[in-house]
């Protein structure tokens, strides 16, 4: 089954208005969604993550992971809201 992806979302991580949240119970194992995500926000970047970060956002156009909430101001969207199947 193809997963589709949320595109508005997709944009707000890809413009820093967001960070995406992957250690939630609702995301968290979900490593294909998450690179799915990620190489579809950021196809320059040929790194790929490994699940390790629970927050990712966009640092000069490319992913960084990180374990540390997001700073005040900046919404924090689950994995499960980028992807739908």
């Amino acid at each position: 089954m193809e997963r589709e992806l949320n595109q508005k979302l997709i944009e707000k991580l890809r413009n820093k208005e967001i960070w995406l949240h992957y250690g939630d119970l609702g995301s968290s194992g979900d490593l294909e969604g998450l690179r799915l995500v990620i190489k579809t926000a950021f196809p320059d970047d040929k790194r790929i993550p490994g699940g390790t970060a629970n927050y990712y956002r966009n640092i000069n156009n490319h992913w960084d992971g990180t374990s540390y909430t997001s700073p005040a101001g900046i919404p924090v969207m689950s994995l499960i809201f980028f992807i739908s199947l």
